[in-house]
């Protein structure tokens, strides 16, 4: 797997920004201002099955380390593909809803709780939106760029870009380079759209 390392100050200003899209490496066709996040450590997970979901969001906000964006590029098909997760999305929650609501329909209606459907129904509810909750953060634009914000928070990583973006983001870093080390100003742009 190849991981590109690109500092904040390159993502976060927009200068040097690629005209293609990471994943793919096609022309982009939208930008959008977004902001890439760290990756939840897997502790957290467990943290969560310990403490609750609330609990365990306020700390996954927390300590989460963001860099935001002005105008990242998006083609065709990462729109397409987030299209596809948020759908992904919204089935997992329905079929949530629908099991929820057969379960509490069958407890209420049995009377005694000690049926299994309607508990067998709850607990593929509560797995569910388990797994609900883990799509959410899959369907977000940063996570279709595939960019994630390292642990110090000094630089965002890219795995698996398209080797046009790599030649795009290496003259940024080049430009950046040069711009830190001898005081020069950035002469170029951001994108025009």
């Amino acid at each position: 797997m190849r991981v590109v390392v690109v500092p904040a100050p390159i993502v976060a200003s927009g200068h040097g920004t690629p005209t293609v899209c990471a994943r793919h490496g096609e022309p982009a066709t939208s930008r959008h201002e977004l902001v890439f996040r760290s990756r939840v450590p897997g502790w957290l997970v467990l943290l969560y099955l310990v403490i609750g979901p609330v609990l365990a969001a306020l700390i996954a906000v927390l300590i989460q380390r963001k860099v935001p964006t002005p105008a990242w590029p998006f083609c065709p098909r990462c729109d397409q593909s987030l299209l596809v997760r948020r759908v992904v999305l919204a089935a997992i929650f329905a079929v949530a809803g629908v099991c929820g609501a057969v379960g509490v329909a069958g407890i209420v209606l049995a009377g005694d709780g000690q049926s299994g459907v309607p508990v067998f129904a709850l607990v593929v509810t509560a797995l569910l939106i388990f797994a609900g909750l883990r799509a959410v953060t899959l369907a977000t634009r940063g996570r279709v760029a595939n960019g994630y914000v390292a642990e110090n928070g000094m630089t965002v990583e890219f795995r698996n870009p398209d080797p046009e973006f790599l030649r795009q983001i290496g003259a940024a870093k080049a430009e950046f380079h040069r711009y830190m080390t001898a005081g020069q100003p950035v002469v170029s742009a951001p994108p025009p759209f």
